[in-house]
């Protein structure tokens, strides 16, 4: 008897019997599986090998364009005293006929630190005293630091004459640049 387990293109074999794993966990037997869940199973596999294979070759195309990009101006920089790049370091080269360009720009990310925080636990602390959990308020603080992906967050600016003693606070106290 064979105690294997072995899955490949998400079939998983015990004891030489084949089942598809479920999306919470559980084992169904192959045999069970009706056909168009079966194609739609290869169908998205199929897909997604195609596109992990197309995403490793952008990755290895990236890499190395970053790489000439960057000899490229070092070079300039060095042996003909040209710097490439404006205030915020976003660079540009391109063809002499000016109808191909590569840009490398840098994008500035703001980030929830401490200060927002702060702020943010001043609006919270403002909310608690008008009325404890109502929907309404919470809502406001809610709107008022809002989360964008891949980590970064951006904060609305919170209306001063909504709570202008907590506004007020939070200028004292130099958080003025996010309130």
């Amino acid at each position: 008897m064979n105690d294997t387990f072995e899955a490949i293109d998400g079939i998983v074999t015990i004891n030489d019997k084949r089942f598809y794993q479920s999306d919470d966990g559980s084992l169904i037997p192959e045999g069970v599986v009706k056909p168009s869940d079966k194609l739609e199973d290869d169908s998205v596999r199929k897909m997604i090998g195609y596109a992990q294979e197309l995403s490793d070759q952008i990755a290895r195309f990236k890499e190395h364009s970053f790489e000439d990009f960057f000899t490229a101006v070092a070079i300039i920089n060095e042996e003909y005293g040209i710097r490439k790049g404006g205030k915020k370091n976003n660079i540009t080269l391109q063809t002499i006929d000016g109808l191909m360009k590569v840009q490398v720009r840098v994008s500035e990310i703001k980030k929830f630190g401490p200060q927002l925080q702060a702020a943010k636990e001043l609006i919270d602390e403002c909310i608690s005293t008008w009325a404890e959990g109502a929907r309404r308020n919470s809502a406001f603080a809610q709107r008022s630091f809002w989360h964008q992906e891949r980590g970064q967050d951006r904060p609305c600016r919170p209306v001063q004459a909504v709570a202008p003693q907590y506004y007020r606070r939070a200028l004292a106290d130099g958080y003025e640049g996010i309130v």
